[in-house]
């Protein structure tokens, strides 16, 4: 296991914890009716970054770090790598940007 592994790992899983129990909290603000202000939208988006930088690091050990040395590792494996961690992200942003815009914060 690489020494990072461990860490983004960690990393993932508890920003995935955090994510949950904000959006529970957030859930019980818009049932009672208040309006949600900007700082309370900052703690899932914070934390869904972190769950989806923790999964970008371990899919980059599980696939790119664990080819076996720079002799087993093609430029096609890091295209592709760099091609999904870029959608992924780019998911990501329209989602936040909608969650602002939409919401009006």
């Amino acid at each position: 296991m690489h020494k990072h592994h461990k860490l983004s790992l960690i990393v993932e899983f508890t920003a995935l914890i955090v994510l949950v129990a904000s959006m529970v909290w957030i859930g019980q603000i818009k049932q009672s009716g208040a309006l949600l202000t900007t700082w309370q939208l900052a703690l899932p988006v914070v934390a869904s970054f972190f769950v989806l930088a923790g999964f970008l690091s371990n899919m980059y050990f599980r696939w790119i770090a664990s080819a076996g040395g720079k002799s087993a590792l093609t430029q096609r494996n890091q295209i592709f790598f760099w091609l999904l961690a870029l959608s992924l992200l780019s998911v990501w942003c329209i989602a936040v940007i909608k969650t602002f815009w939409m919401d009006g914060a």
